[in-house]
């Protein structure tokens, strides 16, 4: 009677590395909710950009003071944004570029406050009025790339000043 040789078992052996890897594939990312209720985009521990799971809310909250918001650094934003008070943009330099949602709650806008700024709707953003039946101003140059969308879901967008420029493929449903 001849016995087989017994078969070796297999082995995962995970280093380090490798398995910090596989847990942060493996989990959902955190989300981070900021507010910003005043002053410049940069201050009070802001980051220069959030994430898909963030969200950001400009205006005031409970428990925050609030006042003028100014965008005076560039931001990058792949979140939520909600708006419940006007962004006042200092310089051309300030650069305001959108890759998921900017929802402005209320007849507030992107505004020119001395010298301008360029807001980008990339082609996963939107820019949609989704409350305030009056006027929302954008008096910056915007840009609206191929697949974004802008839309006033409530009230109107008036677009006066600076420079609005809409690429093929972005959406401007009809009222």
């Amino acid at each position: 009677m001849h016995h087989r040789p017994p078969r070796p078992q297999a082995r995962l052996v995970l280093g380090t590395l490798a398995l910090a890897a596989a847990l942060a594939l493996a989990l959902p990312a955190m989300a981070t909710d900021y507010v910003w209720a005043t002053g410049g985009i940069n201050e009070d521990g802001r980051p220069p950009a959030i994430t898909i799971n963030d969200t950001l809310t400009i205006g005031c909250a409970f428990g925050y003071a609030c006042s003028t918001t100014y965008a005076n650094a560039s931001f990058l934003s792949n979140g939520t944004v909600t708006a419940t008070q006007s962004v006042y943009f200092l310089y051309p330099s300030n650069l305001w570029t959108n890759g998921w949602q900017y929802r402005m709650a209320g007849d507030v806008g992107l505004l020119n406050a001395a010298y301008g700024g360029t807001f980008i709707n990339e082609g996963s953003g939107s820019l949609v009025k989704t409350a305030g039946t009056g006027v929302s101003n954008i008096n910056i140059d915007t840009q609206s790339r191929g697949g974004s969308i802008v839309d006033a879901i409530t009230g109107t967008i008036n677009f006066s000043g600076g420079s609005a420029r809409f690429d093929s493929g972005a959406a401007l449903p009809a009222a």
